[in-house]
């Protein structure tokens, strides 16, 4: 058997491939290296790359597809159900990395940390120090879109600051609210006058791109903040940089973008308001390690005719 890797994992991954099959190492991973490497192999394994249904039509031997991480929207799994491929990913392979990583961009946001580094840097201590203006995340509104378990582990991340935490997730239960300790809002509408602090986190689908445009953010208070470690889409850039250059909103982090890499001259990437990362908050070592072991872990169960611990596409099963 032959297992497919689009680009590079930690190397307990590939050892724990080589124990069913022969690991091999696509050229690139654009779509017609892929479609062209894919063509003998029994599963694959991949990052950021695509798999779309022209590649999966391309593998008739293809038995597994598994997503380095959480996130599978780089992967058509209609096509890849309806020809009994199995899609397995590592859901808390990363949850603590990008909980981390968003909880940092909000206390840099706040201390206006990028700010001050770059005055400094440029030799404007005195005037850098004079004209601060930190704030404090102790005491804020925080707001989630989305109670998953990325949220779930910022909520435990936020618990020494003693912020009052509101949510919206239309698909959560109840009494996760309950369990969780945080009061529900039935709408988005309602949650979003709320906020001192938004955070998104919630998956890229049809239902949710765009979601964050120039008619929510007109709902949210003037000096709020929003901090998108979920996916590039759900906030539309324009209306984010209309809402800031406007005063309409106070400040932004994102670690995603509608186009990644972004262009040079993209305007998000072009105004201090907004703090930036290259879609790297699950990069952690510890994270990339453990991305690698669960995700190589389900190909193995597949090819071993398991079930793995891990799937995304039930109906395949």
């Amino acid at each position: 058997m032959k297992v497919l890797l689009t680009e590079p994992i930690h190397p307990n991954g590939v050892k724990l491939l080589k124990d069913v099959a022969d690991v091999v190492q696509a050229p690139a991973a654009d779509h017609d290296s892929i479609q062209k490497a894919i063509a003998d192999c029994d599963a694959v394994l991949i990052r950021s790359a695509k798999i779309t249904a022209d590649i999966i039509e391309s593998a008739p031997k293809l038995k597994c597809i598994a997503k380095h991480g959480i996130g599978v929207d780089n992967i058509d799994i209609p096509t890849a159900s309806s020809k009994g491929i199995k899609v397995v990913n590592a859901p808390f392979s990363n949850l603590n990395a990008v909980a981390e990583h968003t909880l940092s961009l909000v206390l840099s946001m706040l201390k206006e940390i990028p700010q001050l580094d770059s005055q400094i840097r440029a030799g404007n201590y005195v005037s850098a120090r004079k004209g601060a203006t930190l704030g404090e995340l102790s005491g804020k509104t925080v707001c989630f879109i989305g109670i998953g378990r990325i949220a779930q582990r910022v909520l435990e991340l936020l618990a020494p600051f003693r912020c009052d935490v509101h949510a919206y997730d239309p698909f959560a239960p109840d009494t996760l609210f309950s369990q969780l300790g945080i009061q529900r809002e039935t709408t988005l509408d309602a949650l979003l006058p709320l906020a001192d602090v938004l955070l998104i986190h919630v998956p890229l689908t049809p239902e949710t791109k765009g979601l964050i445009n120039e008619k929510t953010l007109a709902q949210m208070k003037p000096t709020a903040m929003v901090v998108n470690t979920a996916r590039g889409g759900i906030v539309d850039e324009a209306a984010l940089l209309n809402a800031l250059r406007g005063g309409e909103l106070g400040a932004a982090a994102t670690d995603v973008f509608e186009a990644e890499p972004p262009k040079a001259d993209t305007p998000i990437i072009n105004t201090t308001k907004v703090v930036l990362s290259p879609h790297c908050a699950a990069l952690t070592a510890e994270a990339l390690e453990a991305m690698a072991t669960q995700s190589a872990a389900g190909v193995c169960s597949v090819l071993r005719n398991e079930t793995p611990e891990f799937f995304v596409n039930r109906d395949a099963f």
